[in-house]
């Protein structure tokens, strides 16, 4: 996450294009956005045990960082070996997938008013 913010700021910095210097400042701005989402999904999970407000914010992480890779790889790379922030994202994009399953599998099954009890 950090070199990949490294490879946006250094687009950002290096660049002349307008264009390429709004999408560098809005991947910046997602990546921002993402590191506030993360920050605040463990004290809501395990020290409030709010695991559903855990989940809203594991949802929007989930697509902000989504949104970060996709606005990201319309970059170009400033690192040696075509190694571009999109291709650094990708295992956080599958590990928040994951994630997200996991704490709605919590959440639904703990919490749900859906989730009922097995009547024998």
């Amino acid at each position: 996450m950090g070199y990949a913010s490294h490879l946006i700021v250094k687009t950002f910095d290096n660049s002349f294009d307008p264009s390429t210097r709004q999408l560098a400042q809005l991947a910046l701005t997602l990546y921002w956005a993402q590191l506030a989402g993360n920050y605040l999904w463990t004290p809501l999970f395990f020290q409030l045990k709010q695991t559903g407000l855990a989940l809203l914010d594991i949802v929007a992480l989930t697509g902000t960082v989504y949104a970060l890779t996709n606005v990201s790889s319309k970059l170009p790379s400033p690192a040696p070996a075509g190694i571009t922030p999109a291709l650094l994202f990708a295992p956080y994009c599958a590990w928040l997938t994951y994630a997200t399953y996991l704490n709605a599998g919590y959440w639904y099954l703990n919490y749900s008013p859906w989730a009922r009890p097995k009547q024998d």
